[in-house]
């Protein structure tokens, strides 16, 4: 997707170095968003299993509960937190990084 517009920038023949980095900056943008809803994702129920209480509504925001969860069920989920989740939080935390400083260089390739 990201070729075309890139295609559409540069000429392929006369700036071969700005239409492939203009690529990658393309595609590494789409890449970064899923990787971020990602990230976002995880670390929301990595939150939740962590947490001591949980927050719920039954019908709408005025009548929201609050759950204290059993010390056996905390420590079960922290568990699953600290020994399967984290390391996926910790995977794409570095893949994003990766993505933007892929992102940074192909930017200021394309620029310069």
């Amino acid at each position: 997707m990201a070729v075309p517009l890139s295609l559409a920038s540069f000429d392929l023949q006369r700036h071969p170095g700005k239409f492939i980095s203009a690529t990658v900056a393309g595609a590494s943008i789409g890449l970064g968003f899923i990787i971020l809803r990602l990230f976002l994702g995880w670390s929301y129920i990595y939150d939740r299993l962590n947490s001591p209480t949980i927050i719920y509504e039954e019908t709408g925001w005025y009548d929201g509960q609050k759950w204290e969860k059993p010390q056996v069920e905390l420590t079960q989920h922290r568990l699953i937190a600290n020994y399967q989740i984290l390391p996926l939080l910790r995977r794409l935390r570095s893949v994003g990084l990766g993505i933007a400083i892929l992102l940074v260089i192909s930017l200021s390739i394309a620029v310069f």
